[in-house]
């Protein structure tokens, strides 16, 4: 259980590189975040922001202004690569099948997490599933704190 989020993207020009896909409120105590996938092409990413002041509400100011690799440096995810050592923003997700489960460190309040998907490589060819998580046993961790 969990708020889940699901899709199958295919967008037919590399020009459609950023898309939105939703937004979960954290509990304070933490919470996390499940991912699978399966991709078509290389060099997609899932981008993570939040309410914190130069993260969501730039995206939102700016986001015309801003292009695909800017947009990724915004992201609150940094990651590396186990087997290069290579740093991205962002979730990178390899042309493939691809699983990954974060966990989201407490914090003093609640925090809202926005989720975009993009690749500044090529177009969006992606099937996915996204299950959010709370703390606090099976009928509360799926609903985001402004759902309770």
């Amino acid at each position: 259980a969990g708020k889940l989020i699901k899709g199958d993207l295919h967008t037919a020009e590399s020009s459609l590189t950023d898309i939105y896909l939703g937004n979960f409120i954290f509990d304070a105590r933490g919470g996390s975040v499940s991912v699978s996938s399966k991709a078509g092409v290389g060099g997609q990413r899932f981008l993570f922001f939040d309410e914190s002041k130069g993260s969501w509400s730039q995206v939102l100011a700016m986001y015309t202004e801003l292009s695909c690799e800017e947009l990724s440096k915004l992201s609150l995810l940094v990651t590396e690569d186990a087997r290069d050592g290579s740093i991205t923003e962002g979730l990178a997700v390899r042309k493939g099948t691809y699983a990954a489960e974060l966990q989201i460190a407490p914090t003093p309040y609640p925090k809202r997490w926005y989720t975009m998907l993009s690749n500044c490589e090529d177009k969006i060819h992606i099937t996915f599933e996204f299950t959010y998580l709370n703390p606090g046993g099976f009928w509360y961790q799926q609903f985001s704190v402004d759902e309770r």
